[in-house]
């Protein structure tokens, strides 16, 4: 979190999204996480395939064109 932080008070990172990937004694602290530039929080153990589909997401399905 306070990693997070530090990059989104740097100049021109003030809207850079973030996702985290938290284990499942995190849960309790999802709360904390939750944050305007926060766009999922997805927890661990967690498959490859579910993680590229979560970044697909924000790209959308043209990402590489």
């Amino acid at each position: 979190i306070s990693t997070v932080n530090s990059v989104h008070m740097q100049p021109g990172c003030a809207n850079i999204p973030v996702m985290y990937i938290v284990g499942d004694d995190f849960m309790q602290s999802r709360a904390s996480l939750l944050t305007t530039n926060v766009v999922g929080i997805l927890n661990k153990p967690i498959k490859r395939e579910t993680i590229a589909k979560a970044v697909e997401g924000l790209f959308g399905s043209n990402a590489d064109d």
